[in-house]
């Protein structure tokens, strides 16, 4: 990525060309930070620029792969997302959130069965009450009974 085409959020002067990120050795963890920054403070271009460099990689953390998701989903790319998260599952079945994102990207693909069990499933793995609440509305909204 060149200098013209790299995010200038936050710190532009350490993410240009000749920098750990134009070199690849910044950790997808970092770049995930740095991203959440961008959206925080309304660099969507950038946010999207980072998210962009991340989707492909087959080495993020459970934790980067929720944040490049929910980017994603905000992008309506809820293909690319349901892929991510199907790699993701096989390494961290568990993590209730995951499964509570692949609701979301199924419920956006008009999957509805699907979509609904994932948030079942979500929710059974334990979920924070408030995505506990948001996964029951979004799980009647796909067909599911929990309401």
């Amino acid at each position: 990525m060149s200098a013209s085409t790299s995010p200038t959020c936050c710190a532009p002067a350490s993410i240009g060309r000749g920098s750990a990120r134009s070199a690849g050795a910044a950790s997808p963890a970092a770049l995930a930070q740095l991203a959440a920054s961008c959206d925080r403070h309304g660099e969507f271009a950038d946010r999207d620029a980072l998210v962009d460099l991340l989707a492909p990689r087959d080495d993020l953390p459970v934790p980067v792969v929720r944040l490049v998701v929910s980017f994603l989903l905000e992008r309506g790319l809820a293909a690319r997302s349901r892929e991510l998260l199907r790699q993701a599952l096989p390494q961290a079945p568990n993590q209730a959130g995951l499964h509570f994102e692949l609701g979301r990207a199924e419920l956006l693909l008009d999957a509805g069965p699907a979509a609904a069990a994932a948030f079942a499933t979500a929710r059974s793995l334990g979920l924070t009450p408030q995505l506990d609440a948001q996964a029951r509305r979004l799980e009647a909204v796909a067909g599911g009974s929990s309401l």
